[in-house]
């Protein structure tokens, strides 16, 4: 990735090591109009373009950072013994 395209994510706490991505699913078909005002949405999700617009933003993070889902950090996190 070139220098002018590459994110520029920056942490008081030092560099991005990791991002946990949660997937769009069935809880963006099942939204109803008062959930979607209560989310800050102008509009009720599509699906389709949810999960396009996730694949573009995923594969974007997992060039700078580890990504993971959240039952997979849930296991490994688990095992770790590292501080959190």
């Amino acid at each position: 990735m070139s220098a002018s395209l590459a994110p520029l994510i920056t942490s008081e706490i030092g560099p991005l090591e990791g991002v946990i991505l949660h997937p769009p699913g069935p809880e963006i078909e099942n939204m109803s109009p008062l959930e979607a005002e209560r989310a800050l949405y102008s509009d009720i999700l599509n699906l389709g373009v949810a999960t396009a617009e996730y694949a573009q933003l995923a594969g974007v993070l997992r060039r700078s950072a580890a990504t993971r889902r959240p039952t997979v950090c849930a296991t490994s996190c688990r095992r770790s013994t590292r501080p959190r």
